[in-house]
C-alpha cells in the first residue's frame, strides 16, 4: 500500500505524524513554506518528503518522513 500513489504513499501513511506533532505543539496557524517530495519514478508514489513550515510568530518546524529512512 505505501508505493501505491492512488492512496497517498508515504506521505498519507507515515507524513502525517510530523505534521500532526508540529500542529499539536505549534498551533493550527502553521504556514507550509516549502515542500521537497521524492516520487518512486517507477510506481509515482511519494516515498519520503520534507517540510519547512512557521509559525505567524516566526518558530520554524523542519519535518521529515519516508520509507528510506532510518529513525
Amino acid at each position: 500500500m505505501r508505493y501505491r500513489p492512488d492512496i497517498g504513499g508515504a506521505l498519507l501513511d507515515m507524513g502525517i505524524y510530523p505534521i500532526r506533532a508540529a500542529l499539536y505543539y505549534l498551533g493550527p496557524a502553521l504556514e507550509v513554506l516549502h515542500v521537497v517530495l521524492r516520487v518512486r519514478a517507477r510506481t509515482g508514489a511519494v516515498v519520503s518528503g520534507r517540510i519547512l513550515a512557521c509559525t505567524p510568530g516566526g518558530v520554524t518546524a523542519d519535518l521529515a518522513f519516508g520509507m528510506e529512512h532510518s529513525y
